[in-house]
């Protein structure tokens, strides 16, 4: 699983498989705004049922 959330806690991206987990920098559509926003990593180790989680954040520079 992989979220990217902004600074208020909104969830702006929640990915599945068919998405691929490619987040593209916008919300319903529109690009948003130069800012930080958060992630978050969830997976399973392969071949095993060990959980994993990354956090972080990511700079978007929107350049329109």
């Amino acid at each position: 699983r992989f979220q990217v959330i902004d600074r208020y806690g909104k969830k702006l991206f929640d990915s599945n498989i068919s998405k691929k987990f490619i987040w593209d920098g916008k919300y319903n559509g529109i690009a948003l705004p130069t800012d930080s926003y958060w992630y978050i990593i969830d997976w399973k180790e392969f071949g095993t049922e060990t959980p994993v989680q990354k956090t972080g954040w990511i700079l978007l520079k929107n350049r329109n």
